[in-house]
């Protein structure tokens, strides 16, 4: 995957696997990364940890209007080239979580995925890749 001079949009990136990404893109030569999550303070301690190139900004994945409004805002920088829905939430308790936590869950870890591909797909421009040719 070509990274460099890409605009990257990481979810989750206050700790973890996202944090991890969103330093990784950064390396790689990525133009700008945009370092997202719930928690503000975790956040903007990744995108400083990254530097020039990088920002934070608490982002509710969970929300359509959120996504539809980051996807929006980095048109103006050309469009989100590469976006690692990587946020997660959970809760323990199984069987014997409320609804609403039930609903969250899939609101982060479902609904968030459609809602980022139906904000960014459109806007992509997509390879055609055809079937290798075949020797006998």
């Amino acid at each position: 995957m070509e990274i460099e001079n890409k605009l990257v949009v990481v979810t989750g990136a206050g700790s973890g696997i996202g944090r991890a990404l969103a330093k990784r893109f950064s390396e790689c030569g990525a133009r700008k990364v945009v370092c997202t999550d719930l928690k503000e303070e975790s956040v903007a301690e990744t995108a400083s940890a990254i530097g020039i190139g990088s920002t934070a900004e608490r982002l509710d994945v969970s929300s359509q209007a959120a996504i539809d409004n980051l996807a929006s805002r980095m048109e103006a920088e050309g469009g989100i080239d590469i976006f690692a829905s990587n946020a997660g939430y959970g809760r323990r308790g199984g069987l014997d979580l409320s609804i609403d936590d039930w609903k969250k869950m899939m609101d982060v870890h479902t609904w968030s995925h459609l809602y980022a591909a139906q904000a960014l797909i459109p806007g992509l421009s997509l390879i055609h890749i055809s079937e290798p040719t075949r020797r006998y």
